[in-house]
């Protein structure tokens, strides 16, 4: 029952498990659904996230990609909102996560106010233990995903991460700059 459970578990629908019978995605006698999902927030307004849009369509193991989404107000109050950015990386040779937070950025906005959120994710934040225990970055499909909660996400993208594998065993990123653009400082 956490946002970033293992792919396969069936945790989130039961559609992205090869057991749906055992692993429906619930539990006998109730959901596996929490009360509140990871990013759950209330407000007084409403907002939308979109325009999810990279700086490349492909990455090199090696590299670092730029991401910006779009975040309005489209209630009547002003408000504060947390974009989240999180990945879905396919084609690693050990089991990861369905989805991963790699960065986050607090904005206020008036009523109707649009602003744009920019990410600069390096790959090397992306690193994890291979079936070598080897720290690394492998080739593959990158999904990012822009939202404020993990439950209904609100955009995404697919990048093609290119290159050889590489080590990052202490060259590891642990933060994902991120910031208004116009309001950088």
């Amino acid at each position: 029952m956490v946002y970033n459970h293992k792919t396969g578990s069936g945790y989130r629908s039961g559609a992205d498990t090869a057991v749906a019978s055992v692993f429906s995605g619930g539990y006998v006698d109730g959901s596996a659904d929490p009360l509140y999902h990871f990013g759950h927030g209330l407000s007084y307004t409403s907002f939308s996230i979109d325009g999810l849009r990279t700086s490349a369509d492909e990455v090199d193991t090696e590299g670092s990609l730029r991401v910006c989404c779009d975040v309005q107000n489209t209630g009547v109050r002003a408000g504060e909102d947390v974009v989240m950015l999180f990945t879905n990386f396919f084609g690693a040779h050990v089991t990861r996560p369905v989805l991963s937070l790699v960065g986050f950025k607090k904005v206020r906005l008036e009523p109707q106010e649009r602003k744009t959120i920019r990410f600069d994710l390096s790959m090397s934040q992306l690193g994890y233990y291979d079936e070598e225990m080897e720290f690394v970055v492998e080739p593959g499909d990158l999904t990012l995903y822009a939202s404020d909660t993990s439950k209904e996400l609100a955009c995404s993208k697919l990048v093609r991460i290119v290159g050889e594998k590489v080590g990052v065993l202490g060259r590891r990123s642990y933060t994902c700059p991120a910031c208004v653009v116009g309001e950088e400082g």
